[in-house]
């Protein structure tokens, strides 16, 4: 859900707020930053408490990040985008570690090899479907036309829709992810 995120907001800086592909970068490198500190802490954490509660709260603020975007505007002001690309990485990378250490606590050590392989996998498809879903939305949007600034309420409806139909799937693993809490206390 999260891989076209860098993809759709690049070029809502560039084509509808008008900024170099430098100054965009700047903005969007607060997600890598936080999310890289928090996978880091998230880790660590999870060898502490419940990896299976770390991965669904990090997945609910993912769910939050990407939902903010919903929101983008021509003027929205670029502290509400860095705040949202805040919680974004923050809540992706409190759920990467613990996922991880969840898919591989529950296998055993002769499967790590195969567990890892279908983790990449899967991680793989999520990210071809996510890239597609933003493709998708431009298309239905922009169509074939040239992307150019003046096509900036387009490609704001094409980012709105990618983004909610994102944080819709990651809502639904959310809900997954809190049966799957419920079922461990039985």
């Amino acid at each position: 859900a999260t891989t076209s995120t860098a993809f759709m907001l690049s070029m809502y800086l560039q084509y509808v707020r008008g900024l170099t592909p430098i100054q965009a970068g700047g903005i969007l490198i607060t997600q890598t930053l936080i999310m890289m500190a928090a996978t880091l802490q998230s880790g660590r954490l999870s060898d502490k408490i419940s990896p299976s509660k770390l991965a669904t709260g990090g997945m609910a603020m993912t769910s939050l990040g990407l939902a903010l975007f919903c929101f983008l505007s021509e003027s929205t002001s670029y502290v509400y985008i860095a705040g949202a690309l805040f919680i974004l990485g923050l809540g992706f990378g409190i759920f990467s570690a613990p996922n991880q250490n969840i898919i591989m606590s529950s296998v055993d050590a002769k499967s790590y090899g195969q567990a890892a392989a279908a983790t990449g996998t899967m991680r793989l498809i999520g990210q071809s479907f996510s890239m597609g879903l933003a493709m998708m939305a431009i298309s239905i949007y922009i169509g074939s036309a040239q992307m150019t600034a003046e096509a900036h309420e387009q490609l704001t409806a094409s980012l709105k829709m990618t983004f909610a139909v994102s944080a819709f799937f990651c809502i639904i693993g959310v809900y997954l992810s809190s049966i799957r809490n419920g079922r461990k206390k039985r």
